[in-house]
């Protein structure tokens, strides 16, 4: 059959068609200075600094040259939209085409450094173009803009692909420019369709997806998705959460009927996941494509400025995939296509973004730079690239009365978790080893984790913070609440969260309301925050043990704390003062998490009634209603008995104080290869040791506990934390029970008794 088809199409294999655009890249120019003589002086506008424009070719005409280099083929293999042409004889450019005709679009040009990152700078000094600005489209004074057909070869061709590059801009409402290809029905044509919003409407969706419902692939964007009545799909959470939402909406949104019919589905989030939805008789099944290091966005925050064209690349990734797909075999076959083209796509789509619209010229170079597309690029595999993971989104179809099951990656991997753990540790959190692939991780700045509601917790609250500190002025501070063990690392995380964000925006202060004697101590520090706000910087203030009592009264820093948290002002005496824009994060001393704070999670319902009228008369309700996010950190004791994770926590949590530790010894020491940690990476622990950390039952003070022991172990200048580095029982038992930590270190040892 395939032969068949081969022989039975001739001419073009694929052609593209869409609404077209130019992209107009506007970039700045600096100044020339002036010659040493009359004859090599510049004009006077060349004197100041300035800009230049250029036209390039976007939209369909862009999508073209994509799924060319995408695919292999040459220009009379694929055919797309041209520049139209309306004087005989005459070939027009891009820039003498009028917005009356095609839609213009504007972006202002800077130079950016590659990566956000100061180290990766240091390493990778080049500056390359991106976006600064998107400045909209250029259409006519009245009316819709023009929709140029094809061209004859194009229009009558006989593909075996059609792409079809749907903006919402014209295209999809008339019939008479579309492929004459995808009128005829036949049983071998596979169509890519690219389209925004708004989606599963308009006359070409009807038509294609009556037509070739079986071999038709749609790639959507997730935001244009979220646009969609009632759908409610989490942003830079969790993938976990992002697919479980998705999977909730597909079968539950009416308003997704039409796309949850489909065969083949592409819903790419930013340029760090996709989900690739199918439909067949077996029912709705999703796989998860993504980052394990970033959420959605994270790639791009590490690099600055914006770039056009992701989604052109996208396709074209996909649809080199789906030309290869045979839809009259085994429809594994298909999907398994599909599959890889959703991982390439991503990994071009940030190839589009590390190469930008090219390197900024050298200033001792004289060439002329002029941007474009680094089409030739994107579609070409690089040391860079980040691995993609992908998981298959367990078909647990969940119900609205259930909307708070919980569903991890980790969990897929529970029967291996104790050597999962030990990886880790050894290898880092972020390795590329098999063993970590598809491990989903939140870094920010030094903080590491692995788990699912810690990664939701803090993500959550960066988008928090990230939205206060780009708003304006603010007329009240920003609010957080932080609960957990003592020594689980409360400010330390949050304070990391907020670096992550504006390392040169922030003053941290800390303060500990168990330490004042009197409401008095807490208008001094609140001076202390005003004086730092007129200092031009943001305030992140911690208010440790603020549930500790005042003036022996339960909860008593309640009341003094609330005008300041709701009006953004504090008294001292007479005077009212006001605070500014700043961060207040509340850590508790006495209560572990939120629920317990709010005394939500008591059982006999007579003492839950006494223990709210206590928490209303302090209080309390107030108090959490002007909160506007929290964190319940779990630290690294079990939170039961079947609290597997906690071995991943801790691992986390030992990696990164070994690297801390490697890093200390490095500074001490004068002999280079004499560290914990190797050049690879490689941490150099006993297995023995490193069971023990892992498995012990209880840190008596938490991580506190952790990071005591490998600073009261014997580590200078040894290149291998071995059992003779840890102290001896009698200290070790100040922070872990010291029979048990030293039952695990001898645990595989053959003939060892246990004491």
């Amino acid at each position: 059959m395939p032969d068949q088809v081969e022989k039975q199409t001739s001419g073009p294999e694929i052609v593209v068609a869409g609404d077209m655009a130019i992209d107009w890249l506007q970039w700045p120019v600096a100044a020339k200075d002036i010659g040493e003589s009359d004859e090599d002086a510049p004009d006077n506008w060349e004197l100041v600094p300035g800009h230049r424009m250029i036209a390039r070719e976007g939209g369909a005409m862009l999508q073209t040259r994509m799924v060319t280099k995408a695919t292999g083929k040459t220009e009379q293999e694929v055919l797309g939209h041209e520049i139209p042409q309306t004087i005989p004889g005459y070939e027009r450019k891009l820039e003498e085409i009028s917005p009356k005709e095609v839609l213009h679009s504007l972006s202002f040009l800077a130079d950016y450094p590659r990566f956000a990152n100061h180290e990766l700078q240091e390493k990778d000094k080049r500056r390359v173009y991106r976006v600064q600005k998107l400045c909209g489209f250029i259409g006519p004074p009245e009316g819709p803009p023009g929709t140029p057909g094809l061209p004859d070869d194009a229009l009558n061709a006989n593909p075996r692909m059609i792409v079809l590059d749907d903006a919402g801009n014209g295209f999809r409402r008339h019939r008479e420019v579309w492929p004459k290809a995808l009128f005829d029905g036949r049983d071998d044509l596979r169509i890519v369709m690219k389209m925004s919003r708004p989606l599963a409407q308009g006359d070409l969706w009807n038509h294609v997806t009556s037509k070739y419902a079986d071999r038709l692939v749609v790639v959507v964007n997730a935001d244009d998705l979220r646009l969609m009545p009632g759908v409610n799909v989490c942003r830079r959470l969790s993938w976990e959460r992002t697919a479980r939402d998705f999977g909730w909406q597909m079968v539950n949104n009416q308003n997704l009927a039409p796309l949850a019919a489909l065969r083949h589905l592409v819903v790419r989030f930013a340029i760090d996941g996709a989900i690739y939805y199918t439909h067949g008789p077996e029912g709705p099944r999703s796989v998860l494509y993504y980052d394990q290091v970033v959420g959605e966005g994270g790639f791009s925050g590490e690099h600055p400025g914006q770039m056009l064209g992701y989604s052109s690349a996208f396709v074209a990734a996909i649809a080199a995939k789906v030309l290869q797909a045979r839809f009259s075999g085994p429809d594994a076959d298909v999907k398994e296509l599909v599959g890889e083209g959703v991982m390439q796509a991503i990994l071009c789509c940030r190839r589009l973004l590390q190469h930008g619209f090219g390197e900024v010229p050298k200033k001792s170079s004289r060439r002329a730079f002029a941007p474009k597309y680094p089409v030739d690029k994107v579609f070409r595999s690089g040391p860079a690239d980040r691995p993609i993971s992908k998981v298959p989104v367990p078909s647990l179809l969940i119900s609205p009365d259930d909307s708070c099951s919980v569903w991890s990656i980790l969990q897929e991997r529970q029967d291996g978790l104790e050597d999962l753990a030990y990886t880790i540790v050894e290898e880092g959190v972020d390795s590329e080893g098999d063993e970590l692939q598809g491990l989903p991780i939140a870094q920010f700045g030094q903080l590491k984790t692995a788990d699912l509601s810690e990664i939701e917790s803090y993500r959550s609250i960066k988008n928090i913070i990230s939205e206060y500190h780009q708003s304006g002025s603010a007329e009240s501070p920003l609010c957080i609440a932080v609960f957990g063990p003592p020594g689980s690392g409360k400010s330390f995380g949050v304070m990391e969260v907020a670096q992550s964000i504006a390392p040169d925006d922030i003053e941290t202060t800390e303060f500990n309301l168990a330490q004042f004697g009197s409401p008095g101590d807490l208008t001094r520090a609140l001076h202390h925050v005003q004086d730092t706000v007129l200092g031009s910087k943001l305030p992140l203030v911690f208010f440790d043990e603020f549930d500790s009592p005042c003036g022996g009264g339960e909860l008593g820093w309640l009341r003094y704390l609330l005008m300041p948290m709701h009006d953004g002002k504090f008294r001292d005496g007479e005077t009212t003062h006001p605070l500014g824009k700043a961060i207040f994060v509340f850590a508790g001393g006495t209560r572990y998490s939120l629920a317990d704070f709010a005394r939500e999670n008591i059982a006999d319902p007579e003492e839950a009634r006494r223990q709210q009228e206590i928490f209303r008369k302090c209080k309390g309700p107030d108090f959490v209603s002007r909160l506007r996010g929290h964190i319940d950190i779990l630290g690294p004791n079990p939170l039961n008995t079947s609290d597997h994770f906690v071995m991943i926590r801790r691992a986390v949590g030992l990696r990164t104080l070994l690297e801390r530790k490697a890093k200390e010894l490095k500074r001490q020491s004068d002999d280079k290869a004499n560290y914990l940690i190797d050049g690879d990476g490689k941490a150099h622990i006993d297995r023995g040791v490193l069971r023990a950390f892992i498995k012990v039952p209880r840190y008596k003070h938490g991580m506190r506990s952790m990071v005591a022991i490998i600073e009261m172990s014997m580590l200078g200048g040894k290149p291998h934390f071995e059992q003779a580095a840890l102290p001896a029982p009698e200290q070790l038992d100040l922070h872990v029970k010291a029979k048990d930590f030293c039952r695990l270190i001898l645990a595989d040892v053959p003939g060892m008794p246990f004491v």
